[in-house]
């Protein structure tokens, strides 16, 4: 049971409609998992409890990580392997090549 609430906050984060996509396609409709992802992007589509990615998330005000932050992190967390940048890729970012 933790476990699926653990992925759902994940899930939450890191999903988008593209990436639900992608999800159900790779774990494939006949897996025992099927169910709990259904449910969960189900739930996570009603208004008192709204998925909010981080390719969604608005530039953040002064003092909390931004749109560098933001890019850099939606590009790491594609479910798809194919859209996800590379390690290489990500430490040319400029938000970690700019890190002291």
């Amino acid at each position: 049971m933790f476990d699926m609430i653990v992925f759902a906050e994940q899930f939450s984060y890191f999903v988008d409609d593209e990436g639900v996509s992608g999800l159900v396609k790779f774990v494939g409709d006949t897996s025992p998992y099927m169910q709990n992802i259904r449910s969960i992007a189900l739930s996570l589509s009603q208004e008192d409890n709204p998925s909010i990615p981080f390719t969604t998330w608005l530039l953040e005000p002064e003092g909390i990580p931004g749109s560098e932050f933001q890019d850099v992190v939606s590009k790491m967390a594609k479910m798809g392997p194919l859209q996800r940048i590379t390690t290489a890729e990500a430490l040319e970012h400029p938000w970690f090549r700019d890190a002291e």
